[in-house]
């Protein structure tokens, strides 16, 4: 089983030449007040594939549960988050990352917060990575809407 949605979100992305060449190397998308995402999920085994497109620029990962977190790893980083129930949807609290099999220390680590409160077809998501140091790297926000 998988599945398709679509929404807008305002994307921010952080300003300066390392953020820029952070942002660029994932694929995340550009700064714009009102970005087109389309979402597509698919199965594969036990994992799912999630293509996000915003705007023409494809950002995918792939996600799992492991030892009751959930696991998403894009490119070779991966991220383990608690999802962690919060008055209508989830708030994914970052437990560790690691880049391949070496986990970034804590002062290293990127910081992902992310929100996702339901909706009657949909969600309403909040999200932001920052990396020590530099700040901000990307955030968006907006209303997703599922069509499957």
């Amino acid at each position: 089983v998988g599945g398709r949605a679509e929404g807008r979100v305002r994307v921010v992305r952080g300003e300066g030449i390392i953020r820029d060449v952070l942002a660029r190397s994932f694929g995340l998308p550009r700064s714009a007040d009102s970005v087109l995402v389309h979402l597509e999920v698919t199965r594969e085994g036990d994992r799912e594939r999630w293509v996000r497109n915003f705007g023409g620029r494809e950002l995918a990962s792939v996600q799992w549960e492991e030892d009751g977190l959930l696991i998403e790893q894009i490119s070779s980083t991966r991220f383990a988050f608690r999802l962690v129930p919060c008055s209508r949807g989830l708030t994914y609290e970052l437990q560790r990352s690691s880049l391949g099999p070496v986990p970034f220390p804590r002062f290293l680590a990127p910081r992902v917060s992310t929100t996702t409160i339901g909706s009657e077809d949909g969600w309403h998501l909040a999200m932001r990575t920052e990396v020590p140091i530099f700040g901000r790297l990307l955030e968006y926000h907006g209303d997703i809407r599922c069509l499957w």
